[in-house]
């Protein structure tokens, strides 16, 4: 029952870092981004990564060495709904990170180097939606631990 209480918090400690660091991101693209905060966003969107990851080995572990067992989340259309999110906020998290490589590229070729507002406008509006995913992950995820779905 320990180890499946460490599991849990891993897990939950992970998308509590996978939140705060897309929040970072998000609040970092408020103010206008000189070449110091392209690389501070680099910084962080590696670091989200790096949660996102994080969220995978606590989940799968979660799975195979927890209490309920993988048979349980196996028939879950919840389970599969949030896996499913999880993916997509994957998919859409590229283009943040892409944009954010080839700012990083333009601000070490040239100091005075500012990313187009119509592109942070639209890196802003996909972080936006990840959190949108990402709050009907919890949702889902509230659900399948109860059983439904």
């Amino acid at each position: 029952m320990i180890a499946d209480a460490i599991l849990s918090t891993a897990h939950f400690a992970a998308v509590f870092l996978l939140i705060g660091a897309l929040g970072a991101e998000f609040a970092a693209l408020r103010a206008p981004l000189t070449a110091e905060g392209i690389k501070r966003l680099g910084m962080i969107d590696r670091f989200y990564g790096i949660a996102a990851i994080l969220v995978i080995v606590a989940g799968v572990a979660r799975i195979f060495w927890g209490l309920k067992g993988e048979g349980y989340y196996w028939g879950l259309h919840t389970f599969w709904t949030k896996i499913g999110l999880f993916v997509l906020v994957g998919i859409i998290s590229a283009w943040p990170t892409m944009r954010f490589i080839a700012w990083s590229r333009a601000a070490k070729a040239s100091e005075s180097f500012r990313p187009p507002p119509e592109e942070v406008k639209g890196v802003r509006r996909l972080l936006m939606i990840q959190g949108v995913l990402i709050l009907a992950i919890v949702v889902n995820a509230a659900l399948m631990t109860r059983g439904i779905g």
